[in-house]
């Protein structure tokens, strides 16, 4: 017998009537109960209700028909809920540090973070968390089986759901009632947190097959995770690096100092995430800022912010800045910290008018062939940063003397373009340095006369 017709019948036996304003209140208990269902991640609430364990098989495999549950799937007998406490977000993550995405990348991000996750024993059983996690948000639903009712599912073959899409299977005994999502690796694949996070072939399993019940796309106020750095993600052995300034979240304007702690490292990098077009997320992307340099134990360098247009959007992740250690060859590693920011020269809540500068002349110059980047001029070293294609005109901002290359030439350009944004360096004789844009470089300058001195 449903709640309702309990009320009733206590009303009947009592003598009352079936009012208009009992009825309202059986509505408003309804809705509450409904509100209550939504968020109650430690109770049962938060699971529905299970059918009998069928999928349940004993060591001889009986009963007959009954389906094998993988290892690592079932649930502990102490309830789990599907969340967990904020510790579970990684540190590299702190304080907002690293999330945020685009327009059509956050299903990839967040599919690149889940799979560094592999192996890992931190989300044990709380899918819902970690596909939300993957997605740099949390606390959306409280299980996987009541995500699955608030959003459109498609029940069309898992084998079509694109990669980054949300799959989802139904409330089981084996589940304890909260239902399991994973994350699409296309081609009926998922990553998703169970014992520990892994791998699972969907339509290979009959126990996923059976309990699959459809996947939906991730919403769309999901933001993603920004893409790391352009460099290697090997870690450096015993070392660390922390930003120190500036500080979490905070407004800057005009020229700053960016400061890192480190140990064991051979020098510190920063970069920074923003878009050139503050209005358009296809612009997105990492750009470098300089090497720091080790000043009184803190690296530091200064950077004047009005070089970036203003913007400090937490869905798109903008503006983060990554220090990143580099190795004894003075290469990028994936030792490195995250902190958002915002950038204001406007004068707007709490920024400062900053009067931008003249912007510097720059010198169109042609590559003749690809040509390789450096951040260190009087050695051709440091970090390597993108190469120059063949026949692409950059802008240099000006030239100086620098390591010798085979041909004798020392000359070598500043290049201000981006993603090179005046912090890379080019040997000049790589450039036709003459105007032209095609053919040989044979008898063509070393260097184009009319590009000031650094």
């Amino acid at each position: 017998m449903c709640t309702s017709d309990r009320l009733l019948s206590k009303r009947r036996t009592t003598g009352v009537s079936p009012s208009r304003t009992g009825r309202h209140l059986v509505l408003v208990l309804s809705a509450l109960a409904s509100v209550l269902l939504l968020w109650q991640p430690d109770g049962a609430a938060a699971r529905l209700a299970t059918s009998k364990p069928v999928h349940d098989c004993n060591s001889h495999g009986l009963p007959r028909g009954c389906v094998p549950v993988p290892k690592g799937v079932r649930r502990p007998s102490k309830s789990i809920n599907e969340q967990g406490g904020a510790a579970l977000t990684p540190t590299e993550v702190a304080d907002g540090g690293g999330l945020g995405g685009g327009a059509g990348e956050g299903q990839a991000t967040a599919v690149a973070w889940a799979r560094t996750q592999l192996g890992s024993a931190i989300w044990a059983w709380r899918c819902e968390r970690f596909v939300e996690e993957s997605f740099g948000t949390r606390y959306i639903y409280p299980s996987a089986a009541i995500a699955a009712q608030h959003l459109p599912l498609r029940t069309s073959s898992p084998d079509g759901a694109p990669v980054g899409a949300l799959i989802f299977f139904g409330p089981d005994s084996s589940n304890d009632g909260y239902g399991h999502v994973g994350l699409s690796l296309g081609a009926g694949k998922m990553i998703s947190a169970l014992a520990t996070v892994q791998i699972t072939n969907i339509t290979k399993s009959r126990y996923w097959s059976t309990l699959y019940r459809g996947w939906a796309y991730p919403p769309v106020s999901w933001p993603g995770r920004i893409p790391p750095p352009p460099a290697p993600t090997g870690p450096l052995i015993s070392s660390a690096v922390q930003i120190t300034a500036p500080a979490f979240n905070s407004t800057v304007s005009g020229k700053i100092t960016l400061e890192a702690a480190a140990q064991n490292v051979s020098g510190v990098a920063f970069e920074a995430y923003y878009a050139t077009e503050p209005t358009n997320a296809q612009t997105l992307g990492w750009h470098p800022v300089g090497n720091a340099t080790l000043q009184s134990g803190s690296w530091a360098l200064e950077w004047n912010t009005a070089s970036v247009p203003d913007q400090g959007n937490a869905q798109w992740g903008t503006v983060n800045i990554a220090a990143i250690a580099l190795n004894d060859r003075g290469e990028l590693t994936g030792t490195r910290d995250y902190r958002r920011i915002t950038i204001n020269n406007n004068g707007g809540p709490g920024g400062v008018k900053v009067e931008k500068e003249a912007a510097t002349p720059t010198f169109a110059e042609t590559a003749g062939g690809v040509t390789h980047t450096w951040t260190d001029y009087t050695n051709a070293g440091g970090t390597q940063g993108p190469s120059v294609p063949a026949n692409t005109t950059v802008q240099v901002t000006c030239a100086l003397s620098g390591f010798r290359v085979a041909d004798g030439n020392t000359w070598w350009y500043r290049i201000a373009s981006s993603p090179w944004n005046n912090a890379y360096y080019a040997s000049a004789d790589a450039f036709y340095n003459n105007g032209e844009t095609s053919g040989s470089l044979l008898g063509t300058p070393f260097v184009d006369p009319s590009v000031p001195g650094c």
